[in-house]
């Protein structure tokens, strides 16, 4: 496989507002049996309500936790009427992403669902349809939500629409995981390599692993895009990057046994057979590059701070370099010591040294 342009937007989680009747506690039901919700009351300046909101970055220790519990101090802090309890989803599964729909849909059958929700992209037509989210349109009012799409950080055009279903806003933009191609340039150095030029297809990823693992006996390549605790975002990105989707245009077939996807499974699994690619963990192999001892990992831009921590004062990356034209063969941009710049489609140059072409981030409740 040779075509491995990562588009941007491989993942996105959206804050969307599950329940109009329970937006607000003490409200009353804001449903009708013409539009499903009706706008939710202002709220007087000294009426006191409580809402829930569930995050899977609740589920994962560290920084996920650590940042989302400040944002919503921050919140709190500019709207002193409202509480806001954080909880993360039901359920035991090593990534609690994995658990978000189900969690949502058990609490919405035992008659207490959150108030606001943090679901995946791909979870946005369930959402609307299996879940009875309301439309924020319906709920705030369009000028409203599109006056916060306006504001100190404006969201892209088309950020906009990703959580609209049908012409309703459902939920805002909250954050894209990006696949990203991260490597050490230490290693590609002391493996005869030279990080000045690193790989532009995937044939060349899988070589240089090899030779890293030869010349220096640290391991060369991993994706985290197949393993069992991996959400199915880097697998799209993937088959996407080869030609082909994993569901039809119209949403009535599936197409992961398609040429495309095939050929992108089958690119991943011969690096494993080859040795280019070492069976671990997510968890082992994030520990293993940070201390330096992996050549490449392909992972999501969010765990760029994690990667610059563990690199400093240990190993390095070359310096940046000008931006260049991206080739039809190449795969996401190998990059300067873990920062983040993703070419996002053909003939479309890396913008600096950062994701810029992701929605503003502005996670409040």
């Amino acid at each position: 496989m040779n075509r491995a342009r990562f588009p941007l937007g491989a993942t996105l989680s959206i804050a969307a507002v599950l329940f109009g009747t329970s937006a607000c506690g003490g409200l009353g039901d804001t449903s009708d049996a013409k539009s499903g919700s009706s706008p939710v009351p202002e709220l007087k300046s000294n009426q006191k309500v409580s809402i829930t909101f569930e995050s899977y970055n609740f589920g994962q220790a560290g920084p996920w936790t650590d940042t989302f519990t400040a944002l919503i101090k921050k919140f709190e802090q500019g709207h002193p009427n409202i509480k806001v309890t954080a909880q993360k989803p039901q359920g035991n599964s090593p990534n609690p992403a994995a658990d978000a729909v189900s969690s949502v849909q058990n609490e919405t059958a035992s008659g207490n669902p959150p108030d606001v929700a943090q679901l995946g992209f791909g979870d946005l037509d369930y959402a609307v349809n299996g879940l009875g989210a309301k439309p924020l349109d319906d709920l705030v009012g369009k000028p409203a939500v599109q006056k916060n799409f306006d504001g100190a950080h404006p969201y892209a055009a088309k950020a906009r629409t990703l959580g609209d279903w049908k012409g309703k806003t459902y939920g805002a933009p909250f954050v894209f995981s990006t696949p990203v191609l991260y490597y050490n340039a230490s290693l590609f150095k002391k493996a005869g390599l030279d990080p000045a030029k690193p790989p532009k297809t995937w044939d060349d990823v899988a070589k240089d692993a090899l030779a890293i693992k030869k010349k220096t006996g640290k391991d060369g390549h991993y994706s985290d895009c197949l393993t069992k605790i991996a959400s199915d975002w880097c697998l799209q990105s993937m088959v996407r990057s080869n030609g082909g989707r994993v569901i039809s245009e119209d949403r009535s077939e599936l197409t992961f046994d398609q040429a495309p996807a095939v050929e992108a499974v089958k690119t991943a699994q011969s690096m494993v057979k080859s040795g280019a690619t070492p069976k671990l963990s997510q968890e082992q192999a994030y520990t293993e590059f940070a201390r330096g001892d992996m050549g490449m990992i392909l992972e999501t831009s969010a765990i760029q701070g994690a990667f610059m921590k563990g690199a400093k004062d240990k190993w390095d990356g070359p310096p940046p370099r000008p931006a260049t034209r991206a080739r039809p063969s190449s795969p996401p941009t190998p990059v300067p010591r873990c920062s983040s710049t993703p070419r996002t489609r053909p003939n479309s140059a890396p913008r600096g040294t950062s994701s810029s072409s992701s929605p503003a981030t502005r996670p409040t409740p």
